[in-house]
């Protein structure tokens, strides 16, 4: 993993990096419309699945096919790898590390999904292991129905459109 593109998705400093709602994300976005939390996905799109590609990716679409929704320019492998990118290391961001300053401390927190440790990297094979595969299958399983469904998928989009020009704003 390129941890130059990495801390861009997930800045260091971010405040809000820990409350992302990960594991009710990676189930889709029922929970949160039935929740009347809605702001919290448009929240998550915004700061991080948005990062995946350049802004010239985004301009360059819309320049194309003016009108073409948000939705249209990401997919459901898209957010769960986002999510799963964030649950990989949020225990990390979140411990406090008690051996961090000692010397010699061998106690630190590992990424639950990734380990390059003593393997050389090969083409076309993963660095994620089966628990990690089957965390964004399930992300990508719960998003895809959105994707397929117009309505849903215009519903959300009508959501995106009004939140960030209100509170995607600020």
């Amino acid at each position: 993993m390129n941890n130059s593109w990495f801390s861009q998705l997930v800045h260091i400093d971010d405040e809000n990096r820990s409350e992302v709602k990960v594991d009710k994300l990676i189930d889709g976005w029922k929970w949160f419309k039935d929740s009347k939390r809605l702001d919290d996905v448009m929240d998550f799109f915004a700061r991080y699945v948005k990062k995946l590609h350049p802004d010239r990716y985004y301009k360059k679409t819309l320049q194309v096919d003016w009108g073409t929704l948000f939705l249209d320019m990401i997919g459901p492998s898209d957010i769960a790898y986002v999510i799963c990118l964030i649950k990989n290391s949020m225990h990390i961001w979140t411990r406090v590390d008690m051996d961090g300053d000692q010397e010699g401390g061998t106690n630190k927190a590992r990424p639950l999904f990734t380990s390059c440790e003593g393997k050389n990297r090969k083409f076309g094979e993963t660095i994620w292991n089966k628990d990690g595969m089957a965390y964004f299958k399930r992300g990508v399983n719960a998003w895809k129905p959105l994707f397929k469904d117009e309505a849903l998928k215009l519903e959300l989009s009508n959501a995106w459109e009004e939140w960030s020009s209100t509170k995607g704003q600020k």
